[in-house]
């Protein structure tokens, strides 16, 4: 447990620092890919994922017990459905979103919206190999996600 959640702190951290040495340029991180793992099975991924972390982008901030529910549309897309609190003695919201996964042989990456014509692209940076975890995160690094099957990672 205590090495998921390092990872997973270690991984967000990558994200949304650019560390250099004294005397050195700093490194512009979206020139450099994000790697993706090597293969997601869509069946498996599919479900409820809770948010145990992220850097959110500004529609997401101060959202507090988060989780998505991915499944498959008719229309080819994965649809993701968004529900959260603004607080936790609020009644949750939901919002309705679609992924489009433009690597359609290995399910690594691709954009998602929640505003169509917005699509923002996303990568699946790790994956634990049962699916219990796993973590995306945005090209710029700015943006990144921690999601468990469960409430808490254990």
């Amino acid at each position: 447990m205590r090495k998921i959640l390092l990872l997973a702190a270690l991984l967000l951290a990558a994200c949304a620092s650019n560390p250099t040495l004294e005397g050195e340029e700093e490194v512009d991180l979206e020139s450099i890919p994000l790697l993706a793992v090597p293969h997601v099975d869509l069946d498996r991924y599919l479900g409820r994922w809770y948010m145990i972390a992220n850097i959110p982008y500004f529609m997401e901030a101060g959202n507090v017990a988060v989780h998505v529910d991915y499944s498959l549309g008719e229309d080819g897309y994965i649809t993701d459905l968004y529900t959260a609190q603004d607080a936790f003695d609020q009644p949750p919201f939901t919002k309705n979103g679609l992924i489009n996964f433009t690597d359609t042989e290995h399910y690594t990456e691709g954009f998602v919206t929640f505003r169509t014509p917005l699509w923002q692209p996303f990568t699946i940076v790790f994956l634990d190999p049962d699916y219990r975890y796993t973590v995306i995160a945005h090209p710029t690094r700015d943006y990144a996600w921690v999601f468990s099957r469960e409430p808490e990672m254990s």
